[in-house]
């Protein structure tokens, strides 16, 4: 589960970062990365109910990775 956590909150900074236009909030958002956890997980209902089976799949946030992370 931390796994998936880690790789849910890296692939979200990396859409927002990718995303980011302005160089100077692309220093801060990659500053703030820097000074922070990728395992926090305050965001993440523990208690859910998770189904990964094919149809219940979706991209909804867009977070392909479609190029290699690079900060």
């Amino acid at each position: 589960m931390k796994a998936a956590i880690i790789c849910w909150n890296s692939l979200y900074l990396y859409k927002i970062l990718s995303k980011e236009q302005q160089e100077n909030k692309r220093r801060e958002i990659i500053k703030t990365i820097q000074n922070s956890s990728l395992m926090t997980w305050k965001h993440i209902n523990l208690k859910g109910e998770y189904d990964f089976s094919d149809e219940k799949i979706r991209d909804k946030y867009d977070l392909k990775l479609d190029k290699a992370i690079s900060l």
